[in-house]
């Protein structure tokens, strides 16, 4: 061995190297390593709580500082599997994050998420959503007691935790997965003085909790992180302060003590600072004012509404809920703008590509459900017209009346058809109004027509300052339909029932409106329109869409659509001719194939009996019954319920399964023919009952209606992995409640049924 002598300039020199080296490894051992992280998806779309606080609006009508309940909390919550999965801020159309959870362990043999647990949820108010979860351990080896409540006045989020150890040597960790400014790549995470900061662009939310853990680290999800660490070793071995920019997950030990109390406060701003801040001063409130709080801020809200307990068949509960899902569900910064649902359908099967599936991904993140559609607005005003919460009705139209499209708009071009966008609304938006997809739905450029009639008729509307708007849409209606690119499915184009019901009905309106405005010749111009389509033999609604040579039943039935058929390329022919009777064939939505237009059928024939377009006894409404329930009803054991039409493929493995809200809309024709016919008040009541508690069969544990529910096995009438809940259902629910009250179709518009009372 060979020695060589250094002289102390390089030995110090050579120590000032290894010091760096050193520095250098540690600083850097200090950011995770496995960036990005592995795909993300969201949380299960089977939704159990949404919460967040009630704001009132101030004497304009608006959320504001002078608003009673100010200052405003701007943040939105959902439960899902006994966690609390995606929250929401500053508006409601903006995901935050994935998943907050404990993890479980005995460091040895087992690693369990509290998602996998057995839960049961409780609303400690029925007009108030603040909640408690009960998570016991399949194995009883731990009980989990949870309470969750925003804040009333700030954008925090609470967990109130109990946990209590069946056995000894339990670890549990607390698990937190962000996904900032709606997407999941892209976040910043830190651990900073026992909080955990994560942030996208400008947009931060801070973690803490009331009692410090033992340790915690941020990594890249399924590489570096807490949790893919105790899945491999049911311990944590390499802790990281930092990931940068990409999936991230935080994980924290907490101490191991038999029983534990704990409180997490998650805070949502716009700097580090002030959210670390924020967050801190939550936590050290007192939690028992604030819930208080929380919960008569939301019972004054229902101080005003027309209470429709009375004609539930569960005490009121879905009732209750319903009415607080559809006020919860509206943004708080862009008044009326109230979304289909806090959910992101099939979210937790959303891996890989899947992940920004064009539907679903813009440049804004995920879409999801959590976006505005003109239809479902147009439902969930009226039912807030059916509890008398005017106000929000009148946002709804307000809404409306921003998103319409202008003259600058331009067209859209279905060649050979060129159609103005102006007049029109978006298929549907982000709660500023910003379009998401495109397509061209004529039912929803008359809804707003309908809503502002009935506002009009209350006594509720400028008649002056909507009247561009109404003109507007009447005139795109009467010249340009009534043909439509998409029918309220969304999927094919042509001439539907359910369109031509919304399209009469809203001409019949705006010509009313047009008179009160003093406009004659318009007004004679769009009755004249849906006199033809209504009227006209040989060219009406029926000889458009009313096949006399189908293959079910005796042939005799009402079609989903018509005119939707393809070229000989297999490609689009939007001139197709309207023939209900001929063998032309339509490419279904979603791969499910290709049929004869006349062989499939759907209940949107009923929208013409519900607007007073036809008679409940009309002999084509009649003659088509047998054939939908034929094919499209199930009868569950927890009451009846249809697809939204034959072949459907919208839905687990490529099928669609059972809706709830056709179980409303069936309830309410029956109301119509059994008012027709005269029947006994008792029995009317008898009938409306069965569907009501049919409805609130449906309901999941929370009380939150499934957009769709299984058609057959072990779970048939339980929800599937749709959306939950979907606010149009809970809006229907809410107006039949409010017809049986009335013992009358709260959706008829009299003035429809006037006109067209005989057909």
């Amino acid at each position: 061995m060979k020695f060589f002598w250094l002289g102390s300039t390089t030995l110090h020199w050579m120590a000032l190297v290894l010091v760096f080296q050193m520095t250098w490894q540690l600083a850097w051992a200090l950011e995770a390593p496995g960036r990005p992280g592995l795909p993300p998806h969201w949380a299960s779309a089977q939704k159990m709580g949404i919460g967040t606080s009630y704001e009132a609006y101030d004497l304009d009508g608006r959320y504001s500082p002078h608003s009673r309940t100010a200052p405003i909390s701007r943040v939105w919550f959902t439960l899902a599997d006994g966690v609390l999965t995606e929250t929401y801020f500053p508006t409601i159309d903006t995901a935050q994050t994935q998943s907050t959870q404990l993890l479980i362990t005995d460091g040895k043999t087992f690693l369990e998420e509290e998602k996998n647990g057995i839960h049961t949820i409780e609303w400690l108010s029925p007009k108030a959503p603040i909640f408690r979860v009960i998570t016991q351990d399949t194995q009883n080896r731990y009980t989990l007691i949870k309470t969750f409540f925003t804040h009333p006045e700030k954008n925090v989020v609470f967990i109130q935790y109990e946990i209590q150890s069946h056995v000894s040597a339990l670890t549990f960790y607390l698990c937190h997965n962000p996904r900032a400014l709606n997407g999941g790549f892209g976040d910043h995470g830190k651990i900073m003085d026992q909080a955990w900061m994560a942030q996208e662009e400008n947009h931060v939310q801070v973690l803490k909790t009331s009692i410090p853990f033992v340790s915690s680290s941020v990594g890249f999800s399924g590489v570096s992180d807490g949790l893919t660490q105790l899945k491999k070793n049911f311990s944590i071995t390499n802790f990281y302060d930092s990931a940068s920019n990409g999936h991230i997950r935080f994980v924290g030990e907490l101490p191991k003590i038999d029983s534990l109390s704990l409180t997490v406060a998650l805070g949502f701003g716009f700097t580090p600072k002030e959210t670390a801040e924020t967050t801190q001063k939550a936590l050290q409130e007192n939690a028992e004012k604030l819930k208080s709080q929380y919960s008569q801020e939301w019972h004054s809200y229902f101080n005003k509404l027309l209470d429709l307990s009375p004609f539930s068949q569960d005490q009121g509960k879905e009732f209750y809920t319903s009415t607080i899902l559809l006020k919860a569900h509206e943004d708080k910064t862009y008044e009326g703008a109230i979304v289909a649902s806090l959910s992101i359908p099939w979210g937790d099967n959303f891996e890989g590509n899947n992940f920004n599936l064009q539907l679903y991904s813009t440049t804004r993140g995920t879409g999801g459900y959590h976006l505005v559609w003109p239809r479902d607005l147009f439902h969930t005003a009226r039912a807030f017209l059916s509890v008398h919460d005017i106000d929000t009705a009148k946002n709804c139209l307000r809404f409306l009346k921003k998103i319409q499209y202008g003259d600058e708009a331009g067209t859209w071009n279905f060649a050979p058809r060129v159609i103005p966008k102006q007049g029109a609304f978006p298929q549907n938006t982000w709660v500023d109004g910003e379009p998401f997809w495109q397509g061209l739905q004529m039912d929803e450029a008359a809804f707003p027509i309908i809503l502002a009639w009935h506002l009009w008729q209350v006594g509720e509307l400028n008649l002056d300052e909507y009247w561009p708007m109404i003109e507007s849409a009447a005139h795109l209606i009467a010249t340009s339909g009534p043909w439509s690119e998409q029918e309220r499915w969304e999927e094919n184009y042509g001439i539907s029932p359910s369109t031509v019901a919304a399209e009469i009905a809203a001409l019949i309106c705006a010509s009313d409106l047009a008179l009160a405005k003093g406009d004659q010749e318009a007004s004679q111009f769009w009755v004249q329109t849906a006199d033809q389509w209504s009227l006209t033999p040989g060219d009406n609604v029926e000889a458009w869409t009313f096949t006399t040579s189908g293959i079910w039943g005796n042939g005799k039935y009402y079609l989903r659509l018509d005119g939707a058929s393809l070229t000989s390329k297999l490609e689009p022919d939007y001139l197709a001719i309207w023939d209900p009777n001929d063998t032309k064939k339509i490419a279904l939505a979603n791969a499910s194939g290709i049929y004869m237009e006349k062989e499939i059928m759907d209940g949107g024939f009923l929208e013409l009996v519900r607007y007073g377009v036809r008679s409940a006894t009309n002999e084509f409404i009649l003659d088509s019954l047998p054939e939908l329930d034929e094919k499209t009803k199930i009868i569950t054991p927890l009451g009846p319920a249809w697809y939204r039409y034959l072949y459907d493929g919208y839905g687990e493995e490529g099928q669609g399964r059972l809706w709830t809200f056709l179980t409303a809309e069936r309830a309410q024709y029956e109301l119509a023919l059994l008012l027709k016919r005269k029947a006994n008040p008792k029995i009317i009541s008898s009938t409306l009952d069965t569907y009501i508690r049919t409805l609130e069969n449906f309901a999941n544990e929370g009380h939150l209606f499934p957009e769709q529910v299984w058609d057959q096995g072990a779970h048939i009438g339980e929800g599937t992995g749709s959306a939950t809940p979907l606010i149009w259902t809970h809006a229907e629910y809410l107006k039949l409640l409010r017809s049986k009250a009335d013992q009358s179709p709260f959706d008829l518009i009299p003035i429809v049924y006037q006109r067209y009372k005989d057909y």
